[in-house]
């Protein structure tokens, strides 16, 4: 193995414990009382497992930066449960999972579709195989989370805002901050260079 793919490894398992952390918070939230219980602890809890092994594989297939994924996963989860806790009859805990999973969902998007330099994991060959596993998962979160039977509120809260929020701006976000990497190393380099150039040469 060489350095890259430990480094790239090591992204992955940093990435899966931000993934598992997030849904531990929720968890640790219905068990306290700051969260509504859940209607069905396996359903959810099988969810959860779900979306975390899902999210790191298309992650390592798409090659994306994982850390970007797992921020957009806690933000996502973060934001739907912010907007739906004070609304009665909700399933607050799914619906946070099912937020994490949109917004994750929205950076693999927006990661897949503009990013050139990819982890040492990616292969072209499975790449197809990714979108039929997101679309299930996708599904099984709106029927875990029952968005598809609550008010527009709810579907903006839990679909909408965690994916454009958390997925699309902050994948735009990191595609930026990666182009803008390469084009300062590139001008300190020319900086470097010109200097060099403009020095006298040294008398024998």
């Amino acid at each position: 193995m060489n350095k890259r793919t430990k480094k790239d490894l090591l992204l992955l398992m940093t990435a899966g414990a931000a993934f598992i952390a997030s849904n531990l918070m929720i968890f640790m939230g219905v068990q306290s009382g700051q969260i509504a219980p859940v209607d069905n602890m396996l359903l959810w809890g099988g969810f959860a497992v779900l979306s975390v092994c899902s999210l790191i594989w298309a992650v390592s297939l798409l090659g994306l930066q994982p850390l970007v994924v797992a921020v957009s996963y806690s933000a996502g989860g973060f934001i739907a449960y912010q907007g739906v806790r004070l609304t009665p009859g909700v399933n607050v805990a799914e619906i946070a999972t099912a937020g994490a999973t949109y917004g994750a969902f929205g950076a693999l998007v927006v990661g897949n579709a503009t990013t050139k330099v990819r982890l040492a994991f990616f292969t072209k060959k499975q790449v197809p195989f990714i979108a039929i596993i997101l679309a299930l998962l996708l599904m099984d979160g709106l029927l875990n989370s029952r968005v598809s039977n609550a008010g527009l509120h709810v579907i903006t809260n839990a679909v909408v805002i965690p994916f454009l929020l958390c997925g699309v701006i902050v994948g735009l976000a990191w595609l930026l901050i990666s182009k803008v990497k390469p084009v300062r190393r590139k001008n300190m380099n020319i900086s470097e260079s010109l200097e060099q150039a403009e020095q006298p040469a040294s008398l024998p």
